[in-house]
């Protein structure tokens, strides 16, 4: 059912880092990707060992006077016990997901930018371990996606925490904390938790004008609290979303919560 509903709505690739990928074992995420593949959906972020896990997702776009080839990375941060009990990572002999190591990814996009340093570079981190939590307000992770801009990226785009993030503009490039969730099958802590139920989609744009290539990012916020919506995600305006940011009682006293840094 699930490839149908991706082929039907023309998905080109997935992202498969998430702390659920190695659930039920390698033999199956292999298999999962083996389907996916073989309907002509790719993947990337894990694989049959470590060189596989952390090769970028390309696809080139054609234009009337050049191309551009866009690279997009991936990667799980984790806990430590994917690592060590749970065997989730790709490792040099053994298939997983591909390891949010800082270091390798920095030397990943420094390659790829001195051989193709016209070409468009997105990291797309999954954060494991931060439910329901800003995950800009983790200096960690503001310092990690701030040294893949500085490395060469062109953008962030996180996700994994099941609510979104703020947005920050840092050296005129865009770092996206936290899309949340979309179609997710959990009734949500949201309530619970004093978190705003929300969550955003991210429109990456990259077209050519007049020759040079130019990037533009949209971010529309929906209403993904599935006990209130029924399990029915929506679009709603900045308005409704600033109140919802204004409602969340982990405000600071002395400012409220924006979507933008």
């Amino acid at each position: 059912m699930t490839l149908k509903v991706l082929k039907k709505l023309k998905v080109d690739a997935v992202s498969l880092p998430n702390n659920h990928t190695m659930d039920f074992g390698s033999e199956v995420m292999l298999e999962t990707k083996r389907l996916l593949e073989e309907n002509n959906i790719h993947t990337y972020g894990a694989g049959i060992n470590q060189g596989e896990a952390e090769k970028p997702y390309k696809f080139t776009l054609v234009g009337e006077k050049s191309s551009k080839n866009v690279y997009i990375f991936t990667g799980m941060k984790a806990e430590e016990r994917y690592h060590t009990e749970l065997n989730f990572m790709a490792t040099n002999n053994s298939p997983g997901v591909n390891n949010l190591d800082n270091k390798r990814m920095i030397k990943q996009i420094n390659y790829y930018r001195t051989i193709d340093p016209e070409s468009v570079i997105i990291i797309n981190p999954h954060w494991q371990g931060i439910d329901y939590q800003w995950a800009n307000e983790f200096s960690d992770i503001r310092v990690m996606c701030r040294e893949f801009i500085d490395a060469g990226a062109d953008m962030v785009i996180g996700h994994g925490t099941h609510m979104l993030s703020t947005i920050e503009e840092y050296k005129g490039k865009r770092i996206v904390y936290s899309i949340g969730n979309f179609v997710f099958t959990s009734p949500g802590r949201y309530k619970k938790l004093g978190v705003p139920p929300c969550s955003l989609i991210t429109k990456v744009q990259i077209e050519e004008n007049d020759g040079k290539w130019l990037i533009k990012d949209e971010h529309i916020p929906i209403f993904t609290d599935n006990r209130r919506s029924k399990f029915k995600p929506y679009i709603i305006n900045n308005d409704e979303l600033q109140t919802y940011l204004n409602k969340n009682k982990n405000n600071n006293k002395d400012m409220q919560k924006k979507l933008y840094l």
